[in-house]
């Protein structure tokens, strides 16, 4: 029957934490928006590089892709391979930082929470 009590203990150390919690959250969203990641396709001849918040800061072209209209097909797939690869390094980086910053606070299932929301 209070099995399902357990998660209590979990909302009092959030409470007890909220302060710093905030601190921590507001500081992880500063350095996800500095960290730049790269992605990139075709074997480097197109790389992107994109904020820990998904903001495209940079892409980069071999000038062989730009030799003429017939490679135009490639270089937008390229782009958009190389997009998602960057956002796909910068969502795990995030969640990493996220991760470590729950782990110091000590708070079970913090990680994951906020993970879920985006941060």
């Amino acid at each position: 029957m209070f099995g399902k009590l357990g998660g209590l203990g979990n909302m009092a150390a959030l409470a007890s934490n909220f302060g710093e919690i905030q601190k921590r959250i507001k500081e992880v969203h500063r350095k996800t928006g500095e960290m730049i990641v790269t992605g990139s396709a075709g074997e480097g001849a197109v790389e992107v590089d994109v904020t820990g918040h998904g903001e495209m800061v940079a892409c980069r072209i071999a000038p062989a892709l730009l030799s003429g209209p017939e490679n135009v097909a490639q270089l937008q797939s390229l782009v958009i391979e190389a997009s998602n690869d960057a956002g796909k390094k910068a969502k795990a980086a995030a969640k990493e930082m996220i991760s470590r910053e729950a782990e110091d606070l000590n708070v079970p299932g913090l990680g994951d929470m906020l993970a879920k929301v985006g941060m």
